[in-house]
Formats: structure tokens, sequence, C-alpha cells
């Protein structure tokens, strides 16, 4: 395999020391949040920056063959909302068992940013750039690297398995379980990602879809 950019390496530092190490714990708890939503754009314009060429390749697959890629996305949907009703059966089954539902920190923690500020700030960057962020990290670095060392089917798992554990913030039992509502998205993501080739705008688009629909039904209610 060909050794990665500096630019992804220094993407894939920041993104697991900041989120994944919860590095902007190190910070006042006041700047937390602001200083969240700002990494988010920074590592959004590097990770664009570092896969540009990949991105441009991938945009002209999709502009060459514009039925067939929808047919992709329709599918890919699809296929999203199967497997997110099939785990959310499972979470709720299993939220029972252990004493009722329960909102997870990461929702908890996203309900009041949503309340800090306007829609028309948080739609761009937790709607449209946090997922590219993560469709970068978890699919075009993380899967990537996976496969070409464990083959497809191990890196569909680990990645899906790792974004949805990216979510939890404590190891209490109903935050383990809740993790089941990640887990269906992120396997469905990973494998529509190495399925096309490692084109990364279908499960960006799936990813962006699902954000800002939950978004815009917050702020319209």
């Amino acid at each position: 395999m060909v050794l990665p950019k500096k630019e992804t390496l220094v993407f894939f530092f920041l993104y697991t020391f900041i989120f994944l190490l919860n590095g902007y714990q190190l910070l006042p708890r006041a700047v937390w949040d602001p200083f969240q939503l700002a990494t988010y754009v920074l590592l959004a314009l590097l990770g664009l920056h570092a896969w540009r060429r990949e991105l441009a390749d991938k945009l002209g697959w999709i502009v060459q063959h514009k039925w067939k890629s929808c047919l992709i996305l329709l599918l890919g949907y699809v296929l999203a909302i199967c497997c997110d009703g099939i785990f959310s059966l499972f979470l709720g089954y299993l939220q029972e068992l252990a004493g009722g539902t329960v909102a997870m920190i990461n929702e908890g923690n996203i309900g009041k940013i949503l309340q800090l500020y306007p829609a028309w700030m948080i739609i761009p960057i937790v709607g449209i750039l946090g997922p590219v962020v993560e469709e970068l990290f978890y699919r075009q670095f993380l899967a990537s690297y996976l496969e070409d060392r464990f083959g497809t089917v191990a890196a569909i798992s680990l990645s899906g398995l790792l974004f949805a554990a990216s979510h939890l913030h404590s190891w209490e039992l109903r935050e383990v379980i809740g993790l089941l509502g990640y887990l269906g998205s992120g396997l469905v993501y990973s494998g529509l990602f190495l399925k096309t080739n490692r084109n990364i705008y279908f499960s960006s688009l799936l990813h962006i879809f699902s954000n800002t629909s939950l978004l815009l039904v917050y702020y319209l209610q």
C-alpha cells in the first residue's frame, strides 16, 4: 500500500486527538462546543484538500454515470432504512431489558448545541461538514486502510463498529447498548463506500441527508 500523504496523516491525528481521545476537554468547559464546531470546519477543509485528486476522480465517474449513480444512492438509502430499522428493534428490546429508554450522552450534547446556536450555523456544520469529516475519516482513510490489510469484510465491520463506538461518551451499559443506533448506518456507509470502488460521494450524501433531515425536523417543530 502507498504510504499516506502528510495531509491525510495530519487529518487523521487531529481528528483522533480532538474527537476520539476528547482532546477538546483540555480546554475550558465554556469553549468546548464552539471549539468542536470550528474544528469540524477546519478538518473539512483539510480533508477536502488532502483527498482532492481522489474526490475529483470519483466525481468524474458520477458525472459519466448519472443514472447508475442515482440507482446506487436509491439502493443505499433503502438498505440504510432497513438496517436502521432492524438495529432499532434490537436497540429498543435491549434498552427495555436494561431498564428503559435513555438518550445517549452524545444526543444530549447535540441537543444543547442546537439550543445554543442558530439553524443557519448548525445545519451547514453539523448537517453537512460533520458528515463529510466523518466519512473522510471512517471511510476514505480508515476503511481503505483496513481493506488493504485485512480484506473487505473486516474493513466494513471494523470501520462501521468504530464509527458507532465514536458516539459513546461512557462505558455504562445503557450507553454501550445505544451504539446500536449508529451501527446499522455505519455498516451501510462502509459497505457502500467499498463496494462502489471507494467512491466517498455515495456514503457522504446519505450521511448528510440523514443528519440534515433530523436537524430540519428539530428546527421546524
